[in-house]
């Protein structure tokens, strides 16, 4: 099936909130989504002017900077105290809470609403990770989701880990798709944890126990350069 992405434009102005220019520390971290990239260096302007330093996003994907997509959140080790996200929908916002210790700010152009997410927004999630990594540890056999599509596929790093486990003695079953259902890891009972190697926000769509590749950069993959999507 071909397919034809059409950029659309935000063509309005936007002011950030003076309460939210007080609220916001020294160095900002500024992301938002395509239809609003033409905005970044206006909002960049209000925030120096309010005697902030910004650094743009810059993902894997977005050789311009300052776009932000789903699974295309982490930021390398760049130095900075929080995230400003001016977008609608707390979908983007709430993704750099996964793999990044700051705080997120959130600002919404449609509605004036602002807000700061924290870690404590991911309590829900943080309580499912640290039961699945307990699960991974003590599994006997492991599944491993690879995604086929472009800009999400970790094959290396997932034949790596496989590598890894058999080393523990632990087994590895590698599970390729172009588009995940959920619902079907359900036909594999001898799968006893899941391991996501494609876009983080996957573990929140299931109950079953499952992390992200990246969880396991201080363990089993200690020493590999894991690639995030």
């Amino acid at each position: 099936m071909k397919l034809v992405h059409i950029e659309t434009k935000y063509d309005g102005d936007i002011t950030l909130p003076r309460t939210l220019l007080r609220q916001l520390p020294a160095t900002v971290m500024l992301a938002s989504t395509i239809q609003f990239r033409e905005q970044l260096p206006s909002l960049a302007k209000q925030l120096n002017a309010a005697g902030k330093q910004v650094l743009l996003f810059r993902g894997v994907h977005d050789a311009a900077g300052g776009q932000v997509l789903g699974c295309d959140i982490f930021t390398s080790g760049r130095q900075f105290d929080a995230f400003l996200y001016v977008g609608d929908g707390l979908f983007h916002p709430t993704a750099f809470l996964y793999g990044n210790g700051q705080p997120v700010y959130y600002h919404n152009p449609f509605t004036g609403r602002t807000q700061k997410l924290t870690q404590r927004d991911m309590q829900a999630v943080q309580r499912r990770r640290t039961a699945s990594l307990a699960r991974f540890h003590a599994a006997a056999h492991i599944g491993i989701l690879v995604s086929a599509k472009p800009g999400q596929n970790n094959l290396p790093a997932a034949l790596e880990l496989k590598q890894r486990l058999a080393l523990q003695d632990t087994k590895a079953s590698v599970f390729l798709s172009e588009t995940l259902d959920i619902g079907q890891l359900a036909n594999f009972p001898f799968v006893e944890c899941w391991v996501n190697t494609a876009c983080p926000r996957i573990i929140e769509d299931t109950k079953l126990p499952m992390v992200n590749l990246w969880d396991l950069r201080s363990t089993v993959m200690k020493g590999f350069a894991v690639r995030v999507v």
